[in-house]
């Protein structure tokens, strides 16, 4: 006597192709997946410290500043002004103002910009409050431009005051 079992309808769908499509149109909708999002663009801006570097390497007693600009998306460059404050009187000035410049992103981060040259030479004295801020323009690689700014947030006391100029 032979035995024979059922074979399971496994390619059949139990769910309606229509009810199928509508749940994956809602998803689209309701989580946004494949929708452009605006783009976003901001600048992290370390506290301003001592260059180690610069003393080591050239001999150079130097304050300095990192930025980076991040986006959501793809930029062609990053061009921003940065400067130094500091409070002096009871009251905060600008200290040093650096010249306008830009940064690239490289291939393997392509929304993303460093600031890696912002320095000033200074000389050691007692520690001074410095607080590093800069605003730009991201230039991103569809041709809009958005506007950035951005600050250390807080003072930090630096053995080193700026050099006349």
């Amino acid at each position: 006597m032979s035995f024979t079992l059922p074979k399971p309808n496994l390619l059949k769908p139990k769910i309606p192709g229509v009810v199928a499509i509508g749940l994956l149109a809602a998803q689209f909708v309701l989580f946004g997946i494949g929708s452009n999002s605006e783009p976003k663009c901001d600048l992290t801006i370390e506290r301003p410290h001592l260059s180690t570097y610069l003393k080591e390497y050239k001999n150079i007693e130097a304050l300095k500043i990192n930025v980076v600009s991040k986006c959501n998306v793809p930029q062609k460059r990053t061009d921003l002004v940065a400067r130094l404050e500091t409070i002096s009187n009871n009251s905060q000035k600008v200290a040093y103002t650096f010249k306008a410049t830009s940064a690239f992103p490289n291939n393997k981060s392509p929304d993303r910009a460093k600031f890696e040259n912002l320095f000033v030479e200074c000389f050691s004295v007692k520690p001074t409050l410095y607080l590093a801020k800069a605003t730009g323009q991201v230039y991103l690689r569809d041709g809009k431009v958005i506007q950035v700014n951005g600050s250390s947030d807080k003072f930090i006391a630096v053995p080193c005051q700026i050099k006349a100029k």
